[in-house]
Order: structure tokens, then sequence, then C-alpha cells
């Protein structure tokens, strides 16, 4: 399939195409990665999603007009940046394929950070939707209104700006708790 197609079929909301296309590319993907990286068959199907998310985000955001690859070279790509990273950060993956130093060194890192980055946005926006009671606020004036301590007590009634520190510590953690829970 080409990437064109499956632009337009995500476009249309034709999701029998993306998931015909998943579930394809699963079993060619797992055949793939198991000859090549040291992962259980559950660690490499959470790189294939995490490609799959990748591979849809980018079409809805109109960042695949133009890419002359097959929409299975792109996703396998994508995949394999992922599986490289994973082993780059320590975790357990060992590729058994040799990889030159001038591979490594013509990558395009800051491709890889931009999708690292669209995945986190989505995280941390999915994960502040199920914040509860008065967190949402309290983080939304702290971290993207940039009040002071001083302004969120006023605002909010609190005695004191270390009521407010504590609440949105307690906020920090539950936001985190979200995050780890997903």
């Amino acid at each position: 399939m080409e990437v064109a197609d499956l632009i337009e079929s995500i476009k249309h909301n034709q999701k029998n195409h993306l998931e015909d296309f998943y579930i394809t590319q699963r079993e060619n993907f797992l055949r793939w990665a198991r000859s090549r990286y040291d992962l259980d068959s559950h660690e490499l199907l959470d790189v294939y999603q995490d490609a799959v998310i990748v591979l849809y985000t980018n079409a809805i955001e109109g960042k695949l007009e133009g890419v002359e690859k097959s929409a299975e070279a792109y996703l396998f790509g994508i995949a394999k940046n992922l599986l490289m990273k994973a082993s780059i950060k320590g975790k357990r993956t060992s590729y058994q394929e040799e990889i030159r130093e001038e591979d490594v060194n013509s990558l395009d890192h800051s491709l890889y950070q931009k999708f690292d980055d669209d995945h986190n946005k989505k995280i941390l926006a999915e994960a502040f939707k199920k914040l509860k009671g008065g967190c949402k606020e309290i983080l939304t004036m702290f971290y993207f209104n940039k009040f002071r301590m001083d302004v969120i007590q006023e605002r909010l009634g609190y005695d004191n700006t270390d009521v407010v520190k504590s609440r949105k510590h307690q906020c920090m953690k539950s936001l985190q708790k979200i995050i780890q829970n997903n």
C-alpha cells in the first residue's frame, strides 16, 4: 500500500483499511523484529503500536504529504527508529545486525525527537483531561498561564502560598500516576 492511499483512507475515516493494514503488517513486523532484536512479543507489540500511532498522527497532521515510500516501509522505518532509540536508552534491546558508525551519524535525530515530542504531548494531554478537582485549574494557572504562587493563592482563595505549593505537588503526583497507569 502506498502512503498516499493510506492517507486517503485515514482522511476519509475508512477504518477498515487502517485496521487491515495494521493486522497485515503486525505479523510481518513481528517476524522481522524477532530476527533482529532481543525483546519479547509484548515489548515488540508495544513498539509496533507506537509506530502505527506515529504513522497515523503524521498522516492526520499532513506530515506525510510527498512521502514516496510504501506505507509498509515507512512504518518499519518508524519502528526501527523506535527500537534503536530504546537500545540507546539502555533498555534490553540488542540489535543483531551490524550498524555502521556512518549510518548512525547520518540519521536525522531531530525527526526522532519530533516523534517523541508529539507522542509525549498527546500522552500528557490525555492524562490532563483525566485530572479531577481543582488540579486542572492549578496546573493551568501555574504552567500555562505562568501565574506566581501568590496570584494563584489569591484567585483560588487558599490560606497561603505553602498550601498552593502543596496542592500543586499533589496534582503533579496525580498526573504522573495517570500517565503511569495508561
